[in-house]
């Protein structure tokens, strides 16, 4: 244990010896210029993501809304069309034809 306490001092040591000649070698433009990429990488890299998530959950979202008002047009044409409910039935019929014209035209 004294042993591993020795060296990690030894290596602590050694690394503030070192550093300010590595602090040296590098100018301050250099260093700013580099530190500006890389966080010009990492927007660059977040907006990537970012619009990739928004078009993905933007597919997503037609596929739902176009399921929806098939199903939703399917069961009104089925409770008009039998006369079960015949009212229900053209309400529901109607709210898929108007949930499909909005979907397809805002989306």
């Amino acid at each position: 244990m004294k042993g591993a306490i020795v060296a990690f001092l030894v290596i602590f040591a050694l690394g503030f010896m070192v550093a300010p000649v590595l602090c040296q070698a590098n100018s301050t433009g250099d260093l700013q210029e580099r530190f500006q990429s890389a966080i010009g990488n990492w927007l660059g890299f977040f907006e990537t993501n970012v619009n990739w998530i928004s078009a993905s959950l933007l597919d997503f979202l037609k596929h739902v809304i176009k399921a929806t008002y098939f199903t939703i047009g399917v069961l009104g044409f089925v409770l008009w069309a039998s006369g079960l409910s015949k009212f229900t039935g053209k309400r529901l019929l109607l709210g898929a034809v108007a949930l499909a014209l909005v979907a397809e035209v805002l989306l």
